[in-house]
């Protein structure tokens, strides 16, 4: 029990999770003092749960002094700083794939939900870098289809999806005509593997995870067009005032919701994408009016 309370309590503190990434974490089980009797002689292990701090070495330097989370955090720093470490310095990101525009196709392919890990360079970032690459978490980030995107605040896909803080994770169902108009979880904060788990199972309640018509089932989506020859035969032009205009579709929504940023992301790339196009005159209207 005093190990599962170390466990739960200390050792999965946002404080310590996060001062933990500067150092490599071991657990080693001994069963009592079956297994693994060759480390416990060596450390002078005659409890458990037992602590000890090593240098690159093996050397032993200290033993875990408090199980309080604030107080075990400092001396991990302290520990990190005696070997020469930088205690700010933050692990690699997990090793997902680069969000990109065809993202929401992959998952939808993958019957999958949608995760956009959206992280930057602050402890926070780094605490959940390490929970997302802990096994805790494999079966559960295998029901995902996990992608990363560096924040940047008030720009780009960022504020497409109204993300203004990292570390966050964004669930969509990518079987949504707007995916983002209703995300399944959005999860922000520093996170320990424990946390991320739980919340991410939660995403996947009945109900709740994506999936395409069951084969016989009404289709509840509007119909599509019957297309004529004519229709088939689209210019360049027709296809790029269409895309224009489903485009202004979305941002209204955005901006009806009260969803400013989002909305202003839209229009921000239709403008830039299409600058000369007569269809762009009323995005540049309606980007001026949210501006005001």
């Amino acid at each position: 029990m005093p190990c599962k309370t170390l466990s739960a309590e200390a050792f999965s503190d946002a404080k310590v999770v996060e001062a933990s990434t500067a150092l490599v974490c071991v657990f080693v089980d001994c069963a009592w003092g079956k297994n693994n009797r060759d480390l416990c002689a060596k450390y002078q292990v005659k409890s458990f749960p037992t602590v000890v701090f090593c240098d690159p070495d093996g050397n032993l330097l200290e033993r875990m002094q408090s199980r309080e989370a604030a107080a075990l955090a400092a001396q991990m720093r302290k520990i990190v700083a005696m070997c020469g470490g930088d205690p700010t310095a933050l692990p690699p990101p997990p090793g997902f794939p680069d969000y990109a525009a065809r993202s929401l196709d992959d998952a939808k392919r993958a019957s999958k939900p949608l995760a956009i890990y959206f992280y930057d360079d602050s402890p926070g970032s780094g605490s959940v870098h390490t929970a997302l690459s802990e096994g805790l978490l494999k079966e559960t980030l295998s029901k995902f289809y996990f992608t990363k995107l560096p924040l940047r605040r008030g720009a780009g896909d960022s504020a497409a999806y109204d993300v203004t803080r990292a570390p966050t994770i964004l669930v969509l169902n990518p079987f949504l005509e707007y995916p983002a108009l209703k995300p399944m979880a959005r999860i922000t904060g520093s996170r320990s593997a424990r946390e991320l788990k739980s919340e991410l199972d939660a995403a996947l309640r009945p109900g709740a995870a994506p999936a395409p018509p069951a084969a016989g089932a009404p289709d509840s989506s509007p119909p599509k067009p019957v297309l004529t020859k004519e229709d088939e035969a689209l210019s360049d032009d027709e296809v790029d005032r269409q895309f224009i205009q489903a485009s202004m579709v979305v941002a209204r929504e955005w901006a009806r919701k009260n969803k400013k940023p989002m909305a202003v992301a839209i229009l921000e790339d239709i403008v830039k994408t299409y600058p000369k196009h007569v269809a762009t005159a009323e995005a540049r209207t309606f980007l001026a009016e949210l501006l005001k």
